[in-house]
């Protein structure tokens, strides 16, 4: 038998670690689930975890700061299929609760994955969907995919035709524009608000970054932001990541997941990558970062030990790069895996290093795929599973969600966000 930690976890060893008793610690500040409160199976909240979030979502509440949420990972996360992705994906409702309770951050990030560039080729039913509800970047003549991970949402697309437009949505008093410059000569970025007189923004060749172009004073509703391509020949590349919209003070998410994105995807830890330090690190900071990447991870049959290295690449960039001194709290957290692999088995080696990672970093761990008894048949049976037509509706989905899905998986995260 082994008793771990001192406050009286009771475990007994027999190959893998079995829960076998309560998990009580010393009596918390106001129900903090990291100290004192029971947990359920497939959650894990080590003692004493989230100050800084609690922190930042006090001053959230108390209307003198901004508390920043960013949640990375696949398609799971970015709201495949949600009604809309951004509202009714998990992230999405997760802000909504979190806006209504401590104060209205803005929208967040949209980013040009939502976009037809990348929707169009295999998700044509959601992408008319998800036009009708107004959640995707509009667009007028031709744009592509970036190849890299650039920035927030670590994508990027591009056009070089002179007039070709992006027009995005966002709420709150300041708008902010991000786009990829260096390389070679690049053409300026013109844009618009609410219908306004263009302002043309230099894009300085060079060495590749992103430039922030961030627009004040504006009022706390939900704009029109148009992006449209200067003067450009044949190679003179406007590159936009995407368009965020925030207030001075509430609580704000910021969700940069990609479909398809693997573990691999933001373990580029280096800022001349201008990947992960921009998904929660330094350069594009978070109070609170909840890391989800894995069901791509199985599929392609990624080994569990380069699972576990490239969230810890991750974490490095989150906690300690650059000017990072530590001061953000995360939540590792798996989706349900459904049928999305059913050849290699790796799942579960994801979620033990999940677990091991989570002690070792003081993150908080949710296993959805434990949740949903890791069964798919169990999901299906409570109308969990989407439908690739984009309605929100019940389907069977071998791993994207319903409207009812994803409010599942945000009321497994809300509370340890609200206590």
């Amino acid at each position: 038998m082994f008793l771990y930690p001192a406050s009286g976890d009771l475990f007994r060893y027999s190959g893998t670690w079995d829960y076998v008793g309560s998990i009580k610690g010393p009596k918390g500040d106001k129900g903090d689930p990291g100290a004192g409160s029971s947990q359920a199976a497939g959650v894990y909240v080590p003692e004493g975890w989230g100050p800084f979030w609690r922190a930042a979502r006090a001053k959230a509440s108390a209307g003198t700061g901004l508390a920043r949420i960013v949640c990375v990972g696949g398609s799971a996360t970015q709201g495949m299929y949600a009604s809309n992705p951004r509202t009714k994906s998990w992230p999405g409702v997760v802000a909504s609760s979190l806006q209504s309770q401590f104060g209205d951050g803005g929208s967040g990030f949209q980013q040009t994955s939502l976009s037809s560039t990348i929707l169009a080729a295999g998700d044509a039913a959601a992408l008319a969907a998800w036009t009708t509800a107004g959640a995707v970047v509009t667009q007028t003549g031709t744009w592509t995919q970036g190849g890299s991970k650039y920035g927030p949402g670590a994508n990027y697309i591009y056009s070089d035709k002179t007039g070709d437009t992006l027009t995005f949505k966002a709420r709150g008093r300041v708008v902010k524009i991000y786009t990829v410059i260096g390389g070679s000569t690049r053409a300026a970025m013109l844009y618009s608000i609410d219908g306004g007189s263009d302002v043309t923004v230099t894009q300085p060749s060079g060495t590749a970054a992103i430039q922030v172009t961030t627009v004040s004073g504006l009022a706390n509703v939900e704009h029109t932001v148009r992006v449209k391509v200067g003067t450009a020949t044949s190679g003179q590349y406007l590159s936009v990541c995407g368009v965020s919209g925030e207030n001075a003070s509430g609580v704000v998410v910021h969700n940069l997941a990609l479909a398809g994105a693997k573990s691999d995807t933001y373990a580029s830890n280096a800022p001349s990558a201008l990947n992960a330090t921009w998904n929660g690190g330094v350069d594009y900071p978070a109070d609170l970062v909840i890391y989800t990447a894995g069901p791509n991870d199985a599929a392609g049959n990624t080994a569990g030990d380069v699972w576990a290295a490239n969230v810890a690449k991750f974490l490095k960039a989150v906690r300690d790069t650059g000017t990072a001194t530590g001061d953000t709290d995360v939540i590792i957290a798996l989706p349900h895996l459904g049928t999305h692999d059913t050849a290699n088995f790796k799942y579960q080696d994801y979620a033990i290093r999940a677990r091991g990672l989570a002690d070792t970093y003081g993150c908080a761990f949710v296993n959805w795929w434990q949740l949903g008894r890791n069964s798919w048949e169990y999901w299906r049976t409570q109308g969990y599973w989407g439908t690739s037509a984009g309605t929100g509706a019940a389907g069977t989905d071998g791993v994207h969600m319903s409207d009812a899905g994803f409010a599942f998986m945000a009321n497994q995260i809300l509370p340890l966000l609200t206590s």
